[in-house]
C-alpha cells in the first residue's frame, strides 16, 4: 500500500478531513492492523515548508475568478514566494518535526508465518 496522509496543511476534501496524523501515529495504526511499513518519509520538511504555506493561503484568500489576475498572481506573488522557498531549502536543515505530508509504503503481514 502506497499513502500520503496531510500533517501541515490547510483543510481538503472538505467536510471530510477529519484528522492530522503523525509519523508515529501513522506507524502505531498501520503496524496495528498488521501492515509492515518498508518505507517512511516525511515531504517538504525544510524551512521550505513556510514559503509552502504562504503561498497555499495567497492562493486560497487572493485568486479571483479573472483568469489573468490570477496570472499576474502567479508571476509576481506565488512564484517569488517559491523561489524563496526553493533557497531556504538549499540553506537551512531539515526538520524532522515540522512537514507537509507524510508518504508511507506498507505492506500486510497477514497470511505471512
Amino acid at each position: 500500500m502506497l499513502m500520503t496522509v496531510p500533517f501541515i496543511w490547510d483543510e481538503h476534501e472538505q467536510p471530510w478531513d477529519y484528522a492530522r496524523y503523525s509519523s508515529y501515529g501513522l506507524k502505531k495504526i498501520l503496524e496495528k492492523h498488521i501492515f509492515s511499513i518498508i518505507r517512511q518519509r516525511k515531504s517538504v520538511n525544510n524551512f521550505s515548508v513556510i514559503f509552502q504555506l504562504i503561498n497555499a493561503w495567497v492562493y486560497k484568500k487572493l485568486s479571483l475568478k479573472n483568469k489573468y489576475i490570477n496570472y499576474l498572481l502567479l508571476l509576481f506573488l506565488i512564484f517569488p514566494i517559491n523561489l524563496m522557498g526553493i533557497i531556504s531549502a538549499i540553506i537551512f536543515p531539515v526538520n524532522e518535526d515540522l512537514y507537509l505530508d507524510n508518504i508511507v509504503l506498507a505492506e500486510n503481514k497477514k497470511g505471512i508465518s
